[in-house]
């Protein structure tokens, strides 16, 4: 059984081979420079499906949309609810407060979020065609939720 060490694999004979496929054995000297491994040590994380995200770059959104929509991709919770206020964006992103809802007003129309209300608070539900976050189980009924 190979084990793993850093960047370079240890072989069942006790050689080693690097990414590169050089295998060197394990009496030799090797120099083996082995980059810092980045660790996400902290937040949330969401999964994008690629393909929708490249039909995003096609909708034609402005900057300020595109900010906005950033926004929203790291505030969406489980199960892809986004509870966010819109002065709450407008604060954050140093954006008028009406090209905010501008804003929203275009990702609704193009079917990116989908605007739900409670009560007399809005918030908002991302298509989970484009990004998810939630239990791999859930995510029929989000999407059910979506289209209704």
């Amino acid at each position: 059984m190979a084990v793993q060490t850093k960047k370079i694999k240890q072989l069942e004979n006790g050689n080693y081979v690097d990414n590169s496929g050089n295998e060197f054995k394990s009496s030799e000297w090797a120099n083996v420079l082995v980059p810092k491994k980045l660790k996400w040590t902290r937040g949330d994380y969401i999964v994008g499906l690629q393909e929708s995200i490249i039909q995003l770059s096609k909708l034609g959104l402005t900057g300020e949309q595109w900010n906005v929509l950033a926004y929203l991709m790291g505030k969406t919770d489980f199960e892809n609810y986004i509870h966010i206020t819109q002065k709450e964006i407008s604060e954050h992103l140093g954006i008028n407060i009406s090209n905010v809802s501008k804003a929203l007003k275009v990702l609704v129309e193009k079917e990116v979020i989908k605007k739900l209300k409670r009560g007399t608070s809005n918030y908002y539900l991302f298509n989970p065609e484009i990004i998810y976050k939630g239990k791999h189980k859930d995510f029929d009924n989000v999407i059910d939720l979506f289209r209704k």
